[in-house]
C-alpha cells in the first residue's frame, strides 16, 4: 500500500488486482444489476488510481472501496426510482390499474435499457435528460468537452431508439 501511494505504478496494479474480486463480490451482494455493480467497481478503481496518495492504510483502503461501492449502487437505484416517480400522470385522467402496470412495466424496460448502455454514454445520458443538468455543467463535470456531451447524448439516444424498434417498442 505504502509503495502504491508513493507512486510506484506496480504496486498500484498489484493492489488492484489484489483487491478487485472482493470489490466486486460485495457490489454484486449490494447493487440492484450487474451492469450496476460493474459501474461501481470501476468508479472504485478508476478513483483509487486518481487518489492513491490519499488513502492511509490497506483497512481504511478497503473501508472506503466499500463505502463508495455502496453509495455508487445505492445512487444507481435512487436515479432509477426518482425517473419512475417523476414521470407525470396525465391530469385529471381516469387512473385504470392496467395502464398503471403496463405503464410501469415500461418504464421499467427503459430503465433497465439506460443501465446497459456503455457508461460514457448513460453518464452523459442521465446527467443531462434524468437529472436536468445543462451542456456545460455536465461537460465539466465529466471533464469532456460540450461537443463530446452532444455526441455522447445523441448516441445514447440513438441505442435506446435502436433497442426499442428492434424489440417493437418504439418510443
Amino acid at each position: 500500500m505504502n509503495a502504491a501511494r508513493s507512486g510506484d505504478r506496480q504496486a498500484l496494479e498489484a493492489l488492484l488486482r489484489e483487491t478487485t474480486p472482493d470489490l466486486r463480490r460485495f457490489a454484486n451482494r449490494v447493487c440492484r444489476t450487474g451492469a450496476d455493480a460493474e459501474d461501481a467497481v470501476q468508479h472504485v478503481l478508476v478513483n483509487v488510481s486518481l487518489r492513491i496518495d490519499g488513502l492511509e492504510g490497506i483497512q481504511r483502503f478497503t473501508s472506503w472501496a466499500f463505502a463508495v461501492i455502496r453509495n455508487e449502487c445505492t445512487r444507481a437505484l435512487s436515479v432509477a426510482t426518482r425517473w419512475l416517480r417523476t414521470t407525470p400522470p396525465v391530469a385529471d385522467a381516469p387512473v385504470d390499474p392496467h395502464q398503471q402496470v403496463e405503464r410501469r412495466e415500461l418504464l421499467e424496460l427503459v430503465v433497465e435499457a439506460i443501465r446497459e448502455l456503455p457508461a460514457p454514454l448513460r453518464e452523459v445520458l442521465v446527467l443531462r435528460e434524468l437529472e436536468g443538468v445543462d451542456t456545460a455543467s455536465c461537460a465539466a463535470q465529466l471533464g469532456i468537452s460540450e461537443a463530446n456531451v452532444k455526441v455522447r447524448l445523441h448516441r445514447a439516444r440513438a441505442q435506446l431508439r435502436e433497442r426499442f424498434v428492434k424489440s417493437e417498442l418504439a418510443l
